[in-house]
């Protein structure tokens, strides 16, 4: 369009269909909102039930029965296609019910769509041709430029073309270029598509004219990281995080929740809960495994308190205890600060609560409104304020569906398919252009000018497209055509495709570089469309030797490989002294004394491998145990035998374990696991009430907690639970520790060595209690088994006496051990000696600490192999 008489900055517009007819119809005085795809889904979806509940026998009937908004999807777009050819209502075919169905479901419907806009357009330009209305002045000096002959354009728009010129508007077919092709095309082939990124990256921008990049979002990406220019990209036909927001809120309404996308909204990058509470909130449920325990049920009430700051913390506080509550019921849509509020959420169910639903998805479209406003009064580029604005259009779209079709009760199955129908994948900005950055476009038809050197950087893939009319059967073009509707000439269309990607050939007069790839990692790419179809290759260039040219570099090399044999690993201590924990527990001594360096980085260093994003299932098992454990053999039992009362009452405690200690086997995936876990408790609590009973022990206490001096150096204080305390007749002390484990032996072979370290802790602690008793029996209570192993007496058929090979004092051997391993450490040098022999090792030969765990053999047993799976990187 040519606007130079006007002075504005710009006089050429290149425009898809739809972006002409918006143009034509904007110099035309015609003014039309066009809505969102949420918006006109959800409107023809209304049509659709609409239409269904009238006329229960037509040919959609049992397709929308089972999902009616995915078919409201698919009609839409054949009634879109059709519509712009001239189609409507009024259309009635002979031997086509499928779309005389669609006709008669758009008497329901409000067409407000391009369709509508272009019908509105050629009405007008035909009231102009009859002189009714005066020509604009933009049209007498408007030129559109086609690349084709006006034949291969889509049939509805070769009449709006006649009516243009008619109006002395100039249309120019562009189409001698098609007998130009390159001097030379060059191809260089690379066997992975990383190594042509990676040497694509370090090309100069002025290298080539133009840069031909489909999806130039991995390119940016190298870019960015190697510090240079970026070309601007998008994530195409995608949907990043922040509009996940969408569909996790709605996911929250299924029943029984599950805890992953609870876990998934917590660490959205924009999600409205406040900062503090969803990252405490997060790792609590992660470490507890549940979401309805104390631990969660403090994190809410701290925030809600103080902001989960301690009490001497005296920095302002950010919001009102008001405002804080205000927070936490408005963006989560249940209340887990009670047992009762919680309980409901482990429950089957399929019935969503509307009120609530609609109270909550209110909220997140407010939010979401509001913060893409915020963001864009700041960086009004920022990559977030479409994905965010994306989600208040989905959110409102919904609302109105559920405000305009639900009277009564609605299945979260029914919700959940609306949601997922308009959560549509779409294009978003990723890198926005920068200064000297390469002259990249990201469609081979928007090449409109000539270039004298270009490089198409993915020449691979199968790039065909679907044709617009493929949804329709020869017989239904055919009466359709004879109806005088526009199809699209398939022949037309396909050649108008070919040609559009063909243009980098045709607009090239230098040297055309095209790069090729065979694989994607395992993935193999398949051949470009284009690629047989090239005039002669004139050279072809190895990529990997020129990607090893630019990524090989002469170094010195340093070694600093460590030996797998060697035996520590040294520190400066007098620069950075070791500060040792005045409380430790019994893993973290375990730690200390077989493996110093994961005791050293774990909590001298602070690193840890322990994940505040994944709940890990065999951990889980063994808390849902202690759980059911805790609550079975603690609650109050009128009198009711303890083996009775823990099978009558283990649904309800299994049921109740699961929320506070076991929400991911909730999960459909890990229903078996917990079909399973269910079965084998069950068998495991009453064995274990069976063996108290026989035993004549009574149960004091389940999760204990303990916290003596032992005498370990330096007036360490020990630290930990007892599983379960109890007494027996002689009002004695007895310890059962609880393992779930998937090797039966596993603990036997502990007591065998001599090695329950655990056992002999917990032990000495009660001995140091005031009221010391005489005496303190300890086992362990292996599960899924059933089975208590012992190094003292137990009667029953589940229980087995074990005779350590040694009899040495285990606690003595820990005070030495502690006072060595600290010794060593604070003297800058930490022990690993993989696959060393322990009578090596400057630790054992020190005299009765505790032993080593080996490798099992007989002969010269080595220490075991520590892999150091948290930190590999720093031990290879």
């Amino acid at each position: 369009m040519n606007m130079q008489d006007q002075k504005v900055a710009l006089d050429v517009q290149v425009l898809e269909t739809q972006g002409l007819l918006s143009q034509l119809a904007l110099h035309a005085g015609i003014h039309q909102q066009m809505p969102s795809y949420p918006e006109r889904l959800t409107s023809y979806h209304k049509a659709l039930l609409d239409y269904d509940s009238s006329f229960k026998d037509n040919i959609f009937h049992r397709s929308i029965v089972i999902d009616s908004m995915s078919v409201a999807k698919t009609l839409l777009r054949w009634r879109d296609n059709l519509a712009l050819c001239g189609w409507s209502k009024n259309i009635v075919l002979k031997d086509s019910t499928r779309l005389n169905t669609l006709a008669e479901i758009d008497n329901y419907f409000k067409d407000e769509g391009l369709a509508a806009l272009f019908a509105k357009l050629s009405d007008t330009i035909r009231r102009m041709e009859s002189g009714e209305l005066n020509v604009p002045m933009a049209y007498k000096t408007l030129i559109i430029e086609i690349p084709c002959h006006v034949d291969l354009l889509p049939d509805f728009i070769k009449p709006l073309m006649s009516s243009l010129q008619n109006l002395d508007v100039t249309i120019e077919e562009k189409t001698d270029y098609t007998k130009s092709q390159p001097a030379t095309i060059t191809e260089i082939h690379f066997s992975q598509l990383w190594k042509a990124e990676a040497w694509l990256a370090q090309q100069q921008p002025n290298a080539y004219e133009v840069w031909i990049n489909t999806n130039n979002k991995r390119l940016d990406n190298w870019l960015h990281m190697s510090g240079n220019p970026v070309c601007g990209s998008e994530m195409t036909d995608t949907n990043p995080q922040i509009t996940q927001m969408f569909l996790l809120a709605i996911q929250l309404f299924q029943r029984p929740l599950n805890v992953n996308t609870l876990l998934q909204y917590l660490f959205l990058p924009e999600c409205p809960l406040d900062r503090r509470l969803r990252r405490e909130l997060a790792n609590r449920i992660v470490h507890e495994g549940g979401f309805c325990n104390e631990k969660v049920q403090d994190c809410f009430n701290s925030y809600i308190e103080r902001e989960l700051k301690d009490e001497d913390d005296e920095t302002p506080q950010e919001m009102t205890k008001e405002q804080r509550e205000e927070n936490y019921i408005t963006y989560l849509p249940f209340d887990i600060r009670t047992d009762e509020g919680a309980l409901p959420l482990a429950e089957e169910a399929n019935e969503v609560n509307v009120k609530a639903l609609s109270k909550f998805l209110s909220s997140i479209s407010s939010y979401a409104s509001s913060k893409a406003v915020k963001i864009a009064a700041v960086q009004p580029y920022d990559a977030r304020i479409a994905q965010l604005r994306n989600v208040a259009e989905m959110t409102d779209a919904l609302l109105h569906q559920i405000e305009t079709l639900i009277d009564g009760n609605l299945s979260f199955t029914t919700l959940n398919q609306w949601a997922q129908s308009l959560y549509e994948d779409g294009d978003y900005t990723l890198y926005h252009a920068q200064v000297n950055r390469r002259n990249v476009i990201n469609r081979p038809s928007n090449m409109i000018g000539e270039s004298k050197n270009t490089v198409w950087c993915d020449f691979y893939g199968d790039v065909q497209a679907t044709l617009s009319t493929d949804f329709l059967s020869n017989l239904e073009v055919k009466q359709l055509k004879d109806a005088g509707i526009l199809l699209w000439d398939k022949q037309h269309e396909s050649d108008f495709m070919h040609l559009m990607l063909a243009m980098p050939v045709y607009k090239t007069s230098g040297n055309l570089t095209v790069i090729t790839c065979s694989q994607q990692g395992a993935t193999k790419l398949p051949m470009h469309p284009l690629y047989l179809q090239l005039p002669a290759i004139t050279k072809q260039e190895d990529g990997d030797k020129l990607y090893s040219e630019i990524a090989s570099k002469k170094i010195d090399v340093i070694d600093n490989h460590r030996d797998t044999d060697a035996e520590k690993i040294c520190f400066d201590a007098g620069k950075h002294p070791v500060k040792w924990r005045s409380k430790e527990s019994f893993s973290a001594l375990e730690k200390l004394l077989q493996s110093p360096l994961d005791y050293f980085m774990n909590y001298t260093l602070g690193f840890t491998d322990a994940s505040d994003t994944d709940i890990k299932l065999p951990l889980t098992y063994g808390n849902v145990a202690h759980d059911v454990v805790e609550n079975l053999f603690t609650s109050e039992r009128n009198g009711e035998p303890l083996s009775e009362f823990v099978v009558s009452h283990y649904e309800v405690a299994f049921r109740r374990a699961l929320i506070r200690k076991g929400a991911i086997l909730l999960l459909p995936e890990h229903h078996l696991n917990k079909e399973r876990i269910k079965y084998k408790l069950k068998e495991c609590v009453s064995k274990l009430a069976t063996i108290i009973q026989e035993n004549g022990l009574t149960v004091i206490q389940c999760e204990q907690e303990e916290e003596q001096d032992l005498g370990l150096q330096g007036g360490v204080a020990l630290h930990g639970f007892i599983d379960m305390l109890l007494n027996d007749k002689a009002g004695n002390n007895v310890v059962f520790d609880l393992k779930w484990v998937s090797k039966k032996d596993k603990y036997k072979t502990v007591l065998e060595k001599n090695r329950a370290l655990q056992l002999a802790i917990y032990k000495d602690m009660l001995l140091h209690h005031d009221n010391r008793p005489q005496s303190v029996r300890t086992a362990y209570f292996v599960m899924p088994y059933g089975i208590l192993y012992s190094t003292d007496d137990f009667f029953g058929s589940n229980c087995e006496l074990i005779t350590p090979n040694m009899q040495p004092d285990i606690m003595e051997q820990l005070r030495k051990g502690y006072a060595e391993r600290v010794s060593e450490i604070s003297s800058g040098v930490i022990e690993t000696a993989d696959n060393v022999p322990i009578s090596k090792l400057s630790y054992a030969q020190s005299g009765n600490v505790y032993p080593l765990e080996d490798d099992g053999k007989k002969t010269e047993p080595k220490k075991a192999e520590n892999l150091y799976s948290d930190y590999k990187c720093f031990t290879i």
